[in-house]
Order: C-alpha cells, then structure tokens, then sequence
C-alpha cells in the first residue's frame, strides 16, 4: 500500500511504520501537485496531523497548485481541534489567500461551517461582511494617488494613451470608487496621436491647496523627441473638472507629486527625490532643482511623496522598479532640506512571498480619514499563473500603523493583503457599464485622440464612426474600451449589420495595445456576411476562424476564463459562430514589445472604407465571474 493511500486510511501507527523506512515521502506530491500532507489533513485527525508535523519531513510552507496552505484541507475535515492546532501551533495564516484570491476564511464560509467560520473570524479579528478585497480599484488602474477633502476622497490613477487622460473617481469609504471625470478631457489640449504605446500621461499625484484640486503629472514622448519628459499642471474648483489648460514645467524625471509646507509650494519627482519651488499656482517654478534624496536601496527611486507629521518631514517613494521586487520605503528628516534617516523597517511594504498572486506592490501615497487613521493607496498585479500580470497594475489600499519610535509600516509589514476590515462605513456606488444613455459613460476611453465628432450615444445605443486603419496602426482612432476588471468575465455587444459597409468590419475587441490584440468582428465583402476572430501578437498578425454568417442584429460575445477565451456570435438566440483561443499575450509580459504598463480593455472597434458610415452598437455588456 502506497503512502497516499495509508494516509487516508491506515491507523498512525501503519503510517509512522511505514515512514521510517523513508522519511522523505513525506515531501512528496501527488500527480496533480497536491502535498501528501494535505492528505493528512483533510482525514480530520488531530494525533496523525501532529505526527506529521512534529516527526515527518513535511514542509508547513507547502501549497497545492491552486496555492493553497494546509488550512484548505484541514477546513474540508471539519475539525475545529485540527484547525485550531494549524493555526495557533504551527502558525498557518488564515489569511493566506489561494491563487483566486480565496482565503481559509472565506473558504470557511463558502464551506457554510458556523463553527469554523466563526473561529477563523474570531481569530483573525475580521467580520467578513464588515471587509474589502484587494485591490480596491480593479483593472487597469495604475499609480494610484488620492487626496481627501471633508469626507470625500478623490483618485487619479496614470492613463497613458488613453482619452480622455487621467481619470478621476471618488469615494466616500476608500473601497468603492465611481469615476467622475478626467483631468485632461478637451482634445484640443493634447495630442496622444503618434505616441507609443506606454507612453502619453504617467504617475499623476492629486492635491488640494486653497479651495483648489491640482493634478500634475508626466507627459512621456516618445524616445525621439527632445525633451522627453515634461511635468504637466492642470486645476479645477470641481473634484470632477473641467479643469484648466495645461500647463507645463519644464524639468526632466518622472512621478512628479505637490508638497505644500506654510506659505511655499514644491514639486518632488526622480531621479533619486529632486525638489524645486514654485509659485501658489503651481505654473511658474521659482528655484533650481536639487537632491533631496537619492533613496535607500537606489535603485529606481521614483514616485516621491512629503508628508508633515508629528515634527518630522516623512519621504515615501518606490523602489526596485515597477515589477517583481517593487517596494515602498520611507526616510525622514527633522527639517525639509535637512538630512533624511532610513526607516530601520524599510521597506515598508513590498511582497517578499514568490508564490503569491499579490505581486509588484510599490509606488504608495499615504491619506488620513477624518477620523485619524492613516491608510496607503498602492499599485500591484494580480498574478494568477507564472508571473503574468493578467489585468495589468491595479489600485490596492492597505491600514498603516505608527510605531512607538514614530515609523509608518503598512499592514504590519505582511504585504499586500487579500481581505482587510473596511476602513469606514461601507458605501457603494453605481457600477453602469453600459454605454450610458444621452452622453458617453466616464469609464469608457480611446486609444489616443478620437476623430473629431466620430461618436454620439443615443438612448443607450452607440454609433461609432471610424476610419480605415486597422487596430495594429499607431493612427488607429476608433478603438474604444473599458477597463478589463476579473480574469473570468463575460463581454458582449449587439452590431446592427446593415450599417457595415462594403469592404468595412465592426465588432468586440480585447485591447492591450497595438501589438497584442483579439478582435471579433463582422465583416461585409459585397453582398455576404462573415464572423472572423483575427489576432495580434507582437509582429504577427493572423485570422484564427472565418464563418460566413447572416443576420441583422448579431451578437457578439466572449467567455473569458484566463488564459481561455471562447468568442460566438449570435443571431437571435441562433450560435452561427464560436471559437476558442488560449493566449497570454493581454497581459503586462504577455509580448515582449514597447512599454506595457497599462491592461486589458474591453470594446468596440470598426473600420470602414467611407467615414461618413456609422456603426450602430447596443446592448453592451461586461459580466464579471468568479475565478
């Protein structure tokens, strides 16, 4: 009899018999990559389970392939004896979450078992009715900068080639956020056509000086031009806008952020943290730059942020780089140009467990709510599979704690965490993914500047007038999209095909940028019909399925359970088309070309021969599922 099957049956005394020969079985797996440990547990025997612990070779770190710990199998037992001695004696976190982001205590309540719930919620201090999950603002929602003004609270997260630029959203408890404008939204104010992908507007910061909301930022060019990088300054009296023309300083770097300290205002950005003065409008600058700071670990110290309190000047900023190893680490001096300290803790806060879907955590503001308590916006990744970035940099909110000696450290030093109890009374907000009714929804954005005119929505209904360029060309203009939010969705949209014109397409489009695409459409070739699914990765470029097809109304569709995507097309509730694809390449390292920094989006697309022809497009819609 094997070890597996002595471990789900035999007495302790066959199992310890049967080890002593070899030890080391018990570090072994089963075929599908499960620990024979968790056999063990899963029998629900507290004397076995100790043995295995105190006297085997099995590895208490180890996870299944789902990335599962030992409290996985010890919760399908149901035994409160095993779990207890798991968690306080061996010292499992219950917290720990699974590659789908499912911790034990929530495992506990999928499971309905009061008794182990209401341990695990006890144990862990978390009413999982009374939490949030990470992160907070979800999809493509990098470098994540937030101001509170009253009980409001205020985003802005980087766009790059995205129009308009810059989006800004609100929340009154720091976990559900609506967005409610953008800070660069006349077209005429700014040109993104020609830019690269992952370049136009990185790392905003939002502030709010004098009954005024400013946002400044870094307008990326392209590798060619000179300059490079400019700082942009926009303001506003609304959260919302519409705010100011830009207006630009001139200073090399990235991640610029406002600091004001009494009556002078400063503006911080890399490389290392330089500083230089400017006026109360933020336009004009009044000093030269110098070193502040060059960071603790120097190596890609960027994102700088100033915080005055409790006598001391307290300097965020990331390091590592915006991947794997990114981190916050924070310095701090008794005066603003005087010479900072290390924190002794740093960093504050990074993933240091390679194993985890949680990943890339870094580039950190801190805010405090009206009532004191200190929290940090930051950017990570979810990775569900071998380091791929699947919905690119996402916005995730963590508490911070003050040490007796006066160091901030975020969650307790434990990294991004999974579930967190809310920070303040739970307020939810409208989540309309449509396309909206009269004007179009604020979470919808381009890819670089739309044609002028080239779009109106009407009682629900978008007609879209697009250009001859396919979505590969960097002058593409009728790319239009929403944020991809979970790696298991549902998208859809219904094309009227009688506004397709001959030699045109319309149809769904999954968007990473112009080197990583999938695109179902209708296309007309004189008087016949076809569903084609054609693909975009790096340099190559190929059609995956043609059916020729019919219809007025045809729906569009896709299933995405990542890396599986399974594209119909409807008429009525006929399926005259279906086709699967299993690819990589929507995610941040999913092609290796150009800058990604950005994430899936979710959309429509056309291109007709004749501009004056518009595409009809309804009933859009954008279905999350759980993993």
């Amino acid at each position: 009899m094997k070890l597996l099957e002595r471990l789900q049956s035999s007495s302790l005394g066959e199992i310890r018999a049967f080890l002593e020969a070899d030890p080391l079985l018990m570090k072994a797996m089963d075929a599908e990559g499960t620990p024979l440990s968790f056999y063990a547990a899963r029998r629900g025997d507290p004397e076995i389970m100790r043995w295995v612990v105190e006297y085997s070779r099995a590895d208490m770190n180890e996870r299944d392939s789902r990335g599962r710990n030992l409290l996985f199998p010890a919760l399908e037992s149901g035994n409160l004896e095993l779990l207890q001695y798991l968690t306080e004696r061996v010292g499992i976190d219950p917290l720990q979450p699974d590659r789908d982001l499912v911790t034990p205590l929530a495992y506990a309540e999928q499971l309905g078992s009061k008794q182990l719930s209401a341990y695990l919620a006890g144990r862990t201090a978390l009413d999982p009715a009374k939490s949030y999950h990470n992160p907070v603002r979800r999809g493509f929602a990098p470098d994540p900068s937030v101001v509170r003004v009253g009980d409001d609270y205020y985003m802005v997260n980087s766009s790059f080639v995205s129009f308009p630029c810059l989006p800004i959203s609100h929340s009154r408890d720091l976990v559900h956020w609506q967005t409610i404008g953008h800070a660069v939204s006349n077209p005429e104010w700014i040109d993104l056509t020609g830019l690269d992908s992952g370049r136009g507007f990185w790392a905003p910061d939002i502030s709010f000086h004098k009954g005024k909301f400013y946002i400044i930022a870094t307008f990326r060019l392209n590798d060619t031009e000179n300059p490079m990088r400019r700082q942009m300054v926009v303001s506003s009296d609304k959260p919302e806008g519409p705010y100011s023309r830009p207006h630009f300083l001139e200073e090399d770097g990235i991640d610029p952020s406002l600091f004001a300290d009494g009556d002078r205002r400063y503006v911080l950005l890399n490389r290392g943290v330089r500083i230089f003065e400017v006026d109360d409008t933020a336009e004009h600058r009044l000093g030269e730059t110098s070193l502040l700071y060059y960071g603790d670990t120097k190596k890609a110290t960027e994102a700088p942020h100033l915080l005055k309190h409790n006598g001391y000047y307290y300097l965020f900023m990331a390091e590592g780089g915006t991947g794997q190893g990114h981190q916050v680490n924070v310095a701090r001096a008794k005066e603003l140009f005087g010479v900072y300290e290390a924190c002794p803790y740093n960093p504050i806060l990074t993933q240091k467990d390679a194993q985890a879907t949680l990943q890339r955590a870094g580039h950190g503001k801190p805010v405090q709510t009206a009532a004191g308590d200190w929290y940090m916006f930051y950017l990570g990744s979810r990775q569900y599979e071998n380091n791929y970035s699947v919905l690119g940099r996402e916005s995730f909110l963590d508490p911070i704690t003050w040490t007796p000696d006066g160091w901030p450290l975020v969650n307790y030093l434990r990294g991004p965490s999974a579930i967190a109890a809310l920070p303040l009374p739970r307020h939810e907000v409208d989540d309309d993914r449509s396309f909206g009714d009269h004007e179009l929804a604020k979470d919808w954005y381009f890819i670089r500047n739309p044609l002028p005119g080239s779009y109106s929505v009407q009682d629900g209904d978008l007609r879209l007038r697009c250009g001859n360029l396919p979505p590969s060309d960097k002058a593409s203009r009728q790319i239009l999209l929403q944020r991809q939010r979970e790696a298991n969705c549902r998208a859809q949209v219904t094309i009227a095909s009688e506004t397709i014109a001959p030699g045109g397409n319309g149809g769904l489009i999954l968007y990473y940028d112009e080197n990583s695409w999938l695109y179902l459409s209708v296309e007309r070739r004189e008087d016949d019909l076809f569903c084609s699914l054609r693909m975009r990765e790096g340099e190559q470029e190929h059609s995956a399925a043609e059916q020729k097809i019919r219809g007025d109304q045809l729906r569009l569709q896709v299933d995405i359970a990542w890396p599986q995507y399974d594209f119909y097309l409807f008429c009525d509730e006929d399926k005259l088309f279906s086709h699967s694809v299993t690819t990589r390449i929507l995610t941040d390292e999913g092609v290796s070309q150009g800058k990604r920094f950005t994430g899936p989006g979710v959309g429509v697309f056309g291109q007709q021969a004749r501009r004056q022809q518009n595409l009809l497009f309804s009933d859009f819609g954008l279905e999350d599922r759980t993993r």
